[in-house]
């Protein structure tokens, strides 16, 4: 956000405003509230807003944000129409803060175990839970760190956190496929980074516009400035996955059913393979979709696999590679 205070006399011009203000507002209280405490709180909504604006760029042109900014050595911070702190909804918060940690936990497990489960253990858990230590006004903007922890684990989730960025840099640029096979040359990890980056991404339709990656933790990453996902990135996150080698790809919507988490499997059903003829299909998933898929649960999406090519009889299940959910219909 650029300040709307560029110098000292603008400063204090905007201070004679807010004692204005809230003198204003302090009459307003003395003559409505007494009598109607909810006309009251209508009627001071303006007044609040306008010193709520002011005290933002207040703060900014002092360098209050600045030393906030400190405060956390990472920012996530949140884009869309009806999303800004102090009223954004819990909904958007804990959706995004879930999708990143369990993001880094899943690649820690990845690098500590080679394979993902469904209960990763208490102390993976533990190194994984970030502490909010901080919130920005204007849109939402958290301020996140990684617990202080000590020991293999611990080692493995700052791993995985410097991974999960520099893919998460690799997606909002227009980098070459290379770069990323540099950066990770693990094809099963790749694909699970991918896999988590595309729940963290905006979908098509939502509320979330743009998800940014900001602060010291990214830059100690080698990335200047910050990572900005948007709706677009996700074509190219889509792209990368179908890049890695699988046999006969097969793409189908439909709504996400039965699924078994000690099997790996769901239902696919109510999707089309002709005009009127409504089918369902059994599918597997790879370990790196664990939580994609248990977020996806009675949600319409769209799944991308392959089966082996064979002319004489294809196999039941489609091998599951990349899900995207479409329609959230918990919204």
């Amino acid at each position: 956000m650029t300040t709307a205070i560029t110098s000292q006399d603008e400063m204090e011009q905007a201070f004679e405003q807010l004692e204005r203000l809230y003198q204003s507002l302090a009459a307003l209280r003395r003559q409505i509230e007494p009598a109607n405490p909810r006309n009251f709180a209508v009627l001071a909504e303006g007044h609040l807003e306008h010193i709520r604006r002011l005290r933002r760029e207040l703060d900014e042109y002092a360098g209050v944000m600045a030393v906030d900014e400190q405060a956390a050595p990472l920012w996530l911070r949140v884009v869309g129409p009806e999303i800004e702190w102090p009223a954004a909804p819990t909904s958007v918060l804990t959706a995004i803060l879930d999708a990143f940690r369990k993001g880094v936990q899943s690649v820690a497990e990845l690098i500590l175990t080679g394979e993902l489960t469904t209960r990763p253990t208490a102390e993976l858990k533990r190194c994984t839970d970030f502490r909010v230590v901080a919130m920005a006004p204007g849109s939402l903007r958290v301020g996140v760190r990684l617990p202080f922890q000590e020991g293999k684990v611990a080692e493995a989730v700052s791993l995985a956190l410097a991974d999960y960025l520099k893919t998460a840099a690799w997606v909002a640029s227009e980098r070459p496929d290379e770069e990323l096979h540099t950066q990770v040359p693990d094809e099963r990890r790749r694909r699970l980074l991918l896999t988590e980056l595309a729940r963290l991404a905006p979908r098509e339709r939502g509320q979330i516009e743009e998800v940014e990656l900001l602060g010291s933790l990214v830059r100690s990453q080698s990335i200047p400035g910050g990572i900005t996902l948007a709706r677009k990135n996700r074509r190219r996150i889509n792209d990368a996955l179908d890049k890695i080698p699988e046999q006969r790809i097969e793409t189908y919507t439909g709504d996400l059913r039965e699924i078994d988490l000690d099997k790996y499997s769901f239902v696919l059903r109510n999707f089309e393979t002709s005009p009127g003829q409504v089918m369902q299909i059994e599918c597997q998933f790879l370990e790196e979709l664990l939580e994609a898929a248990k977020d996806a649960l009675d949600k319409r999406v769209t799944v991308t696999g392959s089966r082996p090519i064979d002319q004489t009889r294809r196999p039941k299940s489609l091998m599951v590679s990349r899900l995207e959910i479409i329609e959230d219909r918990e919204q």
